[in-house]
């Protein structure tokens, strides 16, 4: 079972932006890190996940179906990078551990 303490929260920013954008690069700059930050902290989550979450598809990146299944719980419910960013505790986008 996936821990969330373990789970850095920032790290939820690059995979929300990786999900809409589907291009590292891109998502590096939106977040204000270089491309190799951005590459560190993508494997970073495939760890924590135990799945590669994206695939190169030689034009961007796509979403593996286990990404697809995660994505959902966070988007779907309007919790994305701003929501996360702002979310106070007992909105429906507070994480807790």
């Amino acid at each position: 079972m996936m821990d969330i303490r373990k789970l850095d929260l920032n790290l939820l920013l690059l995979f929300d932006g990786l999900y809409r954008e589907q291009n590292l690069s891109a998502v590096a700059r939106r977040l204000v890190m270089s491309q190799p930050m951005a590459s560190a902290n993508l494997r970073h989550l495939r760890e924590y996940f135990d799945d590669q979450l994206f695939v190169s598809t030689g034009r961007g990146m796509r979403p593996t179906p286990f990404a697809e299944s995660i994505a959902g719980l966070a988007i779907t419910r309007g919790c994305g990078t701003a929501a996360i960013r702002r979310a106070r505790p007992g909105s429906p986008c507070h994480l807790r551990a």
